[in-house]
């Protein structure tokens, strides 16, 4: 069974070969906005991320993957009986990995809105060629 990826990322550069990486690791790659533009012009299957969640992106693309669908594939414990079942029920489908890069423009604006909201979010960045030897590392 195929692996479920999110990869959603400001700078392009290296995504498509990366993206390639993944699908022949056999994963499927979830995709937003211009992300998904550039796989598909690069004829690399994505999915729409509002095919899963079936809610557009708003709010100038903060509320994308903030959704039950996406928390639930994230969140949901493998081996516990009751979150599978509650799982297949919402049609909600395990994530495997999730790729992502802001800009740093995009973290100021993004940090102050954490500020506002009194949320706290911790934002790790990883360069591309890493996070490829950590997949083939842990066999995900």
């Amino acid at each position: 069974m195929s692996k479920l990826a999110i990869v959603s990322v400001s700078d392009k550069t290296g995504i498509v070969d990366f993206c390639k990486q993944l699908v022949a690791l056999d994963y499927r790659i979830i995709s937003t906005g211009g992300t998904k533009k550039v796989l598909d012009e690069n004829n690399v299957a994505t999915i729409a991320i509002d095919d899963v969640t079936g809610f557009p992106e708003m709010l100038d693309g903060r509320v994308k993957t903030l959704h039950p669908k996406i928390h639930g594939g994230l969140l949901g414990v493998r081996d516990n009986e009751d979150n599978v079942k509650k799982m297949k029920d919402h049609d909600i489908q395990n994530i495997d990995l999730i790729y992502i890069h802001l800009n740093r423009q995009l973290v100021e604006k993004t940090v102050l809105w954490i500020l506002q909201s009194r949320i706290l979010i911790l934002v790790v960045l990883v360069c591309l060629e890493v996070l490829l030897k950590i997949i083939n590392l842990l066999q995900l």
